[in-house]
């Protein structure tokens, strides 16, 4: 089983323009994010996908494998899969979506994801999705232990080691909030850039959403435990039928509009997600303030980045 991580990486941020090329610490932040994917032990091959010259040839100025794919591909996911489908993957081999934008991702945790999705049997192939087909003729230029369990529909506790898994058809991660979190505002549960994750009692997916969930109606909404609620990390892990299914139609999902969460689309279409809930992750960048806090931990020697 071959695993190839995906690193999609666009220039034009709404709300950070060139993200991937800010270079404030002496090396873009697609590169730090490389790196940290780079490290990780199952992860046999690392490409950075992009619609943007500029960031293949940033790309390639580090060593790296980018390739340029179409610029209107309506999330990274169809970004990925245009990639993934034109490299002739087997069956069994999985492709991981990394945002471009985790420096600081521990490599441990991919590791994590992948061992689970080995863990998971298959679900049936279907071919429900959510984007438009993706073109195989892409040009080639070329974070276990200290995780807490949890309340029976708050942070539930992760499946047992070692057991057998219910089949699945996509992986991802999810972590408590760290219990120093704000209770209200940005980084806190009740922020709606952070995306909750619910999860049955095998650890899959129920639902995602922006909004407080669980809602904590003994607490009158407050929240006093920001660890008992799961935070999203962007990560995926797929079969390479999987995200060829999920996009290959335009089909619209309500949820996913609503929430603005393509892996709701997913869901609602009947998939399955498997949850590997992980210790606490840095933040991402999705700002220029993020990314402002991120160069000050580096130079400050804070920055938790994988340097072996």
């Amino acid at each position: 089983m071959a695993v190839i991580a995906v690193i999609p990486a666009r220039y034009a941020s709404t709300r950070f323009p060139a993200k991937p090329l800010a270079a404030d610490t002496g090396k873009p932040l697609i590169q730090h994010t490389w790196e940290q994917v780079r490290r990780a032990q199952r992860v046999d091959r690392v490409i950075v996908a992009t619609d943007d010259d500029r960031i293949a040839d940033a790309v390639a100025s580090f060593g790296a494998e980018a390739r340029l794919t179409r610029a209107d591909h309506p999330n990274g996911t169809c970004r990925v899969a245009e990639v993934a489908g034109g490299m002739g993957l087997a069956d069994d081999d999985l492709v991981l979506n990394v945002q471009g934008d985790e420096p600081e991702l521990d490599p441990a945790v991919l590791d994590r994801l992948v061992a689970r999705m080995e863990r998971c049997g298959r679900s049936s192939v279907d071919t429900r999705g959510s984007c438009r087909s993706a073109r195989p003729d892409a040009l080639a230029r070329s974070r276990e232990a200290g995780v807490p369990g949890g309340d029976p529909g708050m942070n539930t506790p992760d499946p047992r080691v070692g057991q057998p898994l219910p089949p699945c058809d996509i992986g991802t991660l999810a972590c408590p909030f760290p219990a120093d979190s704000p209770a209200e505002g940005p980084g806190s549960p009740k922020d709606p850039n952070c995306v909750k994750v619910v999860l049955d009692a095998a650890g899959r997916a129920l639902y995602f959403s922006r909004s407080l969930l669980p809602y904590p109606r003994g607490d009158r909404g407050a929240v006093l435990d920001p660890s008992r609620w799961l935070l999203h990390l962007g990560v995926y892990a797929f079969r390479p039928a999987v995200l060829a299914a999920i996009t290959s139609s335009a089909a619209e999902s309500p949820l996913a509009k609503a929430e603005a969460l393509e892996q709701l689309a997913w869901l609602e279409s009947g998939r399955t997600l498997a949850v590997e809930v992980v210790p606490p992750q840095p933040p991402g960048i999705d700002t220029p303030e993020d990314y402002a806090a991120f160069v000050a931990r580096v130079r400050g020697g804070s920055a938790v980045l994988n340097t072996g």
